[in-house]
């Protein structure tokens, strides 16, 4: 889905996973953004991605600690290759 206010944007959301970074991001693929959900949970930013999927616009789910570095970089990473 192409439309809405963020409609070919992207949104990296930090702590995506539950609560309201999961809010944020469900709030966001609603108006057409892509959402990276990034969290320490594996399922739970799967189940983000799989919302936003099913709202239709893409999704990238991505494990780790923003407190990491390494982490961040891989996140940074992974988003741009995509």
């Amino acid at each position: 889905m192409e439309t809405g206010r963020f409609a070919g944007q992207v949104a990296l959301v930090t702590v995506g996973g539950r609560g309201v970074g999961r809010a944020v991001c469900e709030t966001l693929a609603r108006e057409g953004a892509r959402v990276v959900s990034f969290a320490r949970n594996a399922a739970e930013v799967r189940a983000v991605v799989d919302a936003a999927e099913g709202w239709g616009t893409e999704g990238l789910a991505v494990v780790g600690d923003v407190a990491r570095y390494a982490d961040v970089a891989g996140a940074a990473e992974q988003l741009l290759a995509r």
